[in-house]
């Protein structure tokens, strides 16, 4: 098949996929729905905002927004109504038959759980070995957005963040991402189990963490091949096995999942595998994102009597999606209960404050507390109160993009109605950083067609910051990306550092992420120069 052909229906099918996934939205029928069962009282409450907030919020709305969505605007409930698997749950999951041997043997900390009674009215406490704060050289915090307004935190919150504080996170920052996980995913949905959510230190903590919490010495993960490296790194030392599942530029194939799961044989392979490890949206390194039929396939896959497989969503680009609306997650489907969903802040706000969540089944979460309380005992104090002060603000104020000065593009609009929202400044943040990231993808895609046609392959990312090229006639790439590529000063990653188990790879992961659209241009332009001379040898 000629490459421009193969291109035209590569773009045809994506675009037959998004077109699917607004039908399936706008078709689809509602799911019986509850918020999270542990969420504070807020989380039920903030459904209406304060008529006063909404006017606020409505007049900022009109200056900074060209158009309103009407039309094709619906509330973070409604996105997670589109069609999902059969409305009747399978039986409740025995959580306690999945943890490995070493999170079985995890007990609560005494010293731990003594945190929630500290801020008891009237509570001396002689217990924990809390230091004092009067010994601390701190006494207020404040920080300057990027639009040059300031953010003070109070003497009484900066003490707080400064201070040992509960395993799950400071409530204020608790609070605020349950009722986010509420109206992005959970909606209204009923929970057979309690929810639960904790503040981990990024998502590749609280990964690591679930990863031995679920898998012993032994036992077999599925995942995506080519998968992310740094997950890669946290399961070699568990001594498990791993399964790779092929993939193509819409994730993972489900056929491929489904013939793994039917032809398992445990004479030969082992144990069965019981958990599946996915990247749904702008997976890192591939760049590919699963669509909502797609998903729906591969959870109908999982919830089958013979897997009842646990499904690990690693979801750190949802919010730098390209295509509107939002493909919905597994957790806004998961009437089973078998979804626990890691998120990050470090692509929204900063990867530096390393703050990620996790979100799902209580009897899970709590058990990867129970390993947080026995290593880092919480995430960082002042980068939990520096992004709930942040929080705070964006629910009356809206953030003023200054990266996006000179972007001539199309705004992105996710479909949802800010006004609805709990925090619509998030919401707009979230907007303009898929906007900043979809005008990068477009100048490096445009580089790619100037250089490296007939010299590498690609599928067009529809989400995330990552290219996946396969460079023709190259069967292993990590001699020309590791030596070749560094002495011509371009860098990227060689594709077997993404491949369960090792082994070569005729692949490279490219981020477009940082570099201006010059420098895009010029670093292409060093590796296809360096490709037709390896091709000249």
């Amino acid at each position: 098949m000629g490459r421009t052909m193969q291109a035209s229906i590569t773009s045809l099918l994506s675009f037959c996929a998004r077109l699917g996934v607004m039908l399936s939205v706008v078709s689809a029928s509602l799911v019986r729905l509850t918020p999270l069962l542990t969420a504070t009282t807020t989380a039920t409450a903030t459904a209406t905002m304060a008529v006063p907030i909404q006017i606020q919020i409505q007049n900022q709305l009109r200056s900074h927004l060209s158009t309103s969505a009407t039309s094709l605007t619906a509330s973070a409930s409604a996105s997670v109504a589109a069609a999902g698997p059969p409305a009747t749950p399978t039986p409740p999951l025995d959580y306690a038959s999945y943890l490995s041997p070493a999170s079985r043997v995890r007990r609560e900390s005494a010293i731990r759980a003594l945190m929630p009674f500290v801020k008891q009215p009237g509570m001396i406490s002689l217990g924990g070995g809390m230091p004092n704060p009067a010994t601390f050289p701190f006494k207020g915090m404040s920080y300057t957005l990027a639009d040059g307004s300031t953010i003070h935190l109070t003497p009484e919150e900066t003490s707080a963040s400064l201070q040992y504080s509960a395993t799950p996170g400071l409530p204020e920052l608790v609070s605020a991402l349950k009722q986010m996980q509420v109206e992005y995913h959970y909606g209204d949905r009923k929970l057979r189990v309690p929810s639960s959510l904790s503040v981990t230190v990024g998502s590749q903590d609280g990964l690591g963490k679930c990863f031995e919490m679920l898998l012993g010495p032994g036992d077999t993960l599925l995942l995506e091949n080519p998968t992310y490296s740094g997950s890669l790194s946290a399961l070699q030392p568990l001594s498990v096995k791993l399964h790779g599942l092929a993939t193509d530029a819409f994730g993972l194939i489900p056929a491929s999942l489904d013939s793994a799961l039917t032809n398992w044989n445990e004479a030969t392979q082992g144990r069965r595998p019981r958990v599946l490890y996915t990247i749904p949206t702008g997976s890192n390194p591939s760049g590919g994102s699963q669509t909502l039929e797609r998903k729906h396939r591969i959870y109908d896959i999982c919830r089958r009597p013979e897997n009842n497989i646990v499904i690990i969503e690693d979801d750190p680009y949802y919010f730098l999606q390209f295509t509107s609306p939002r493909v919905p997650s597994y957790l806004s489907f998961d009437i089973d209960d078998r979804v626990l969903r890691f998120d990050s802040l470090s692509k929204v706000l900063s990867a530096g404050m390393r703050l990620g969540y996790v979100t799902g089944p209580t009897p899970l979460v709590e058990r990867i507390d129970l390993h947080s309380q026995a290593t880092n005992l919480h995430a960082s104090g002042s980068s939990q109160a520096l992004a709930a002060s942040l929080l705070k603000t964006w629910k009356t104020q809206m953030p003023k993009p200054e990266f996006l000065a000179g972007d001539t593009s199309a705004p992105y609009d996710s479909g949802l109605d800010l006004v609805k929202l709990s925090i619509p400044g998030f919401e707009l943040h979230a907007r303009h950083v898929a906007q900043f990231y979809r005008t990068q993808r477009d100048a490096f895609l445009a580089a790619a067609n100037r250089h490296l046609k007939g010299l590498a392959e690609w599928n067009e990312p529809t989400a995330g910051m990552f290219v996946w090229f396969k460079l023709n006639g190259i069967a292993d790439t990590r001699d020309l990306i590791l030596r070749q590529a560094v002495q011509k000063n371009v860098l990227l990653v060689p594709g077997n550092a993404f491949v369960p188990g090792g082994g070569q790879s005729s692949y490279v992961r490219a981020s477009y992420s940082v570099a201006t659209p010059e420098q895009m241009d010029t670093a292409l332009g060093r590796l296809a120069a360096l490709l037709k001379d390896v091709q000249k040898q």
